[in-house]
């Protein structure tokens, strides 16, 4: 056993000690009422923008799985 393994302290991922700035809590709290008081236009904005990144997320799953059905053909194909 090397020296180094006999020293080591072990480590322990307790509870990290806050900042003292905010709470994840009063930061969500504060979010969630923000959301609450946003105005009918700005809201059909960030609506329209996130309809818009669904349709590119969705548009790059199905390029990917394109990708990985032609590489799966492909490897067959080098077998046989």
């Amino acid at each position: 056993v090397s020296s180094c393994a006999c020293n080591a302290k072990p480590t322990r991922r307790g509870k990290k000690r806050p900042h003292g700035k905010i709470t994840f809590e009063s930061l969500a709290k504060m979010i969630g009422t923000r959301w609450k008081e946003i105005g009918p236009e700005r809201l059909a904005h960030y609506k329209a923008r996130a309809k818009k990144e669904t349709e590119r997320y969705t548009q790059l799953v199905k390029e990917y799985q394109d990708k990985v059905e032609r590489a799966k053909r492909q490897k067959g194909e080098n077998i046989s």
